[in-house]
């Protein structure tokens, strides 16, 4: 069987990247042919969207106090981005199989030429509203095409909150067989925005073990002990955060991500600004002795890779799906708002044995919900 999946673009962000290997690599097991559509957006709706979401921002930042990533930037063309995400995208062509870089004028030919017997929506923020209609399968006009989301999530607003999307949606949802998301928050949503019952199933990185991640690896990174930290959101008070741990551990930091990130129109050298590989983000969350991070992928690899950490929750993103991810754990309590709530007990091992027996359980729930939806009938 020939399966689609649609989700985010595949490009620098390691969360995202990592949750479509994971996802692809899950369906793949169970014998199917499997392509990721690598839906990048129109560049003038891009700009427009990233315009708005950089005013929130601003407004976010000045207005309300909240800790945010100020710097944008306008009009990063695709040749900057390939330089930017050049190492990243080693990662893709080693192990995504994807139809190459789509714009959505170009989803409907992709549709006809690959004549996928089934999609797969997600994961990931699939439900905000510039990417919602084609997250619904908008271009997708063959009847006998099985439809699913699996772990479906959004940020801040989502399509349920603009009536014309909403109603749009609601009407290409239908033609889904099953939905699913990845935070209990959003159940409510489906159910009044789409009149569906949905389930909560694991996010597609915690459906893998780190030893799935180290195989699809091909780099050498040294083994010493090191903190990881990914941090999106560079603030001082995380600054002094991370100083406190290296002062407790004793040990060399190791960012996962760039320090500064390329800003077109600044003087600056952009090859220098090139995102590390992902290879190199997995071998340091393997040889961590402790991470600090601010992201919910970051999140998710801690606990996969069994590594102590503190999360940084940062409410302009949203906290619901950290303390849904959290609180499946029990592990709420390694979540901090600010660097004062550090304690001692942050550096405690995680229950190993808890965490093996649930992942299993829900793992179990994950494969049974795309099976029952996707696969039955087909």
């Amino acid at each position: 069987m020939k399966i689609g999946i649609l989700t985010h673009p595949l490009d620098n962000n390691y969360g995202c990247l990592l949750q479509a290997y994971a996802l692809q690599k899950t369906i793949k097991s169970m014998g199917h042919e499997v392509v990721t559509i690598n839906r990048f957006s129109n560049p003038k709706v891009a700009f427009l969207a990233q315009f708005k979401n950089w005013a929130k921002r601003i407004a976010s930042y000045y207005i309300k106090g909240n800790n945010v990533r100020l710097c944008w930037n306008p009009n990063l063309t695709m040749d900057m981005k390939r330089v930017l995400f050049s190492q990243t995208q080693k990662f893709v062509d080693r192990n995504i199989t994807n139809t190459g870089i789509v714009f959505p004028s170009d989803l409907e030919r992709i549709d006809k030429e690959y004549q996928f017997d089934a999609y797969v929506v997600g994961s990931d923020q699939v439900w905000l509203p510039n990417f919602s209609l084609n997250c619904f399968l908008d271009f997708v006009h063959r009847d006998n095409v099985k439809r699913i989301f699996y772990a479906a999530s959004t940020g801040s607003t989502s399509f349920a909150d603009i009536p014309s999307i909403a109603m749009k949606c609601k009407n290409l949802s239908r033609k889904f067989s099953g939905i699913s998301v990845r935070e209990d928050s959003l159940l409510p949503v489906v159910k009044k925005a789409l009149g569906r019952d949905a389930i909560q199933v694991l996010d597609p990185t915690l459906l893998l073990d780190a030893k799935d991640y180290l195989a699809a690896c091909v780099e050498k990174e040294d083994d010493s002990p090191i903190i990881f930290t990914y941090i999106l959101d560079k603030t001082y008070d995380k600054q002094v955060l991370v100083g406190k741990v290296q002062k407790e551990l004793q040990l060399p930091i190791v960012a996962g991500s760039v320090e500064k990130d390329y800003e077109r129109g600044k003087n600056m050298d952009i090859n220098k600004c090139i995102y590390p590989s992902v290879d190199h983000w997995i071998l340091n969350m393997a040889r961590a002795k402790f991470v600090v991070t601010d992201s919910f992928h970051g999140t998710c690899m801690a606990i996969t890779f069994r590594k102590p950490f503190v999360v940084v929750g940062n409410k302009a993103r949203g906290l619901n799906r950290f303390l849904s991810l959290l609180s499946l754990f029990n592990l709420e309590n390694r979540m901090i708002t600010d660097s004062t709530q550090l304690s001692p007990s942050f550096y405690s091992q995680l229950d190993n044995k808890y965490i093996s027996e649930l992942l299993k359980k829900k793992r179990t729930e994950a494969i049974d919900f795309i099976k029952k939806y996707l696969l039955k009938n087909l």
